[in-house]
């Protein structure tokens, strides 16, 4: 694997009054939102990789950043309560179970469907791209090449793809805030659960929590219902090169992160 050409490095981002505030909480989502990812683009990359497209990379890496500390919460709540046998209708152990499922869900939909699946297609074109230079190919080879604006549209486009699948648009702001609520009601448990420990009994506070979490999961499962239906109901269209998106990074991958959550409909039939 080669060297990434540049500077790539982590800084601290400015922020607010009350951004610092959630930053030095460390049982706030926002307790890693002060990193921030830089790249000091080279001049022969600049006009590929623009101030806007760092920014897209800056939110992208910003919101893997708090999954991530998410998976480690969950992960290590999964190791608490396997110390000790709980009832199947414990608060607690559904609260970290169901709770271990959905975010590692996400997870594998984010990195799997979200990024990988996208960025391979921007991978493939740059073998291909590096093929043709790299050999002595005819003229009508070096002809069929894209020109650097095609390679910065696709670049782009491969951008917003991964954009769409992880909630990072503009008109899908809502569905955002939906899923960071989760993450916080998360983040609360395990606080609670650390800090005041645990008993088989469940206390009112502890199916309260539960409650709102359970209520919040299954909104989102019947937002994420409701964009996958309407996708399938519209046409394909093509991106900025022409090329199909083939459900890429647009609102019908979100039947596959319907598959990683509720494959058996366990909330539409419980909550319905």
């Amino acid at each position: 694997m080669q060297d990434l050409p540049g500077d790539l490095s982590f800084t601290v981002r400015d922020l607010s009054e009350e951004e610092i505030a959630k930053c030095v909480n460390p049982n706030s989502l926002e307790a890693l939102d002060f990193l921030r990812l830089s790249y000091t683009t080279p001049p022969e990359l600049s006009f590929i990789i623009t101030p806007m497209i760092l920014l897209q990379y800056d939110r992208i890496f910003k919101l893997m950043l708090r999954l991530l500390r998410m998976s480690y919460v969950v992960n290590s709540l999964w190791r608490l309560v396997s110390k000790r046998v709980y009832s199947m209708h414990n608060a607690s152990y559904r609260f970290v179970r169901e709770a271990r499922h959905f975010v590692c869900s996400i997870e594998s939909y984010f990195l799997d469907t979200g990024i990988s699946s996208a960025w391979s297609s921007f991978e493939a074109k740059l073998d291909k791209i590096q093929a043709v230079l790299s050999n002595d190919a005819d003229r009508k080879s070096y002809e069929k090449l894209e020109s650097p604006e095609q390679l910065r549209e696709f670049h782009s486009d491969v951008l917003q793809r991964i954009m769409t699948a992880l909630f990072l648009r503009k008109r899908q702001e809502p569905i955002l805030k939906l899923l960071e609520e989760i993450f916080t009601s998360v983040i609360q448990f395990s606080y609670r659960l650390r800090t005041q420990g645990d008993t088989e009994d469940d206390d009112r506070q502890t199916a309260e929590m539960y409650s709102r979490f359970k209520k919040k999961v299954q909104v989102f499962i019947t937002v994420c219902r409701g964009l996958a239906e309407k996708s399938r109901a519209t046409q394909p269209q093509k991106d900025s090169i022409g090329s199909k998106q083939l459900g890429l990074g647009d609102d019908s991958s979100l039947s596959q992160l319907l598959l990683k959550l509720d494959i058996s409909d366990y909330y539409v039939k419980r909550h319905s």
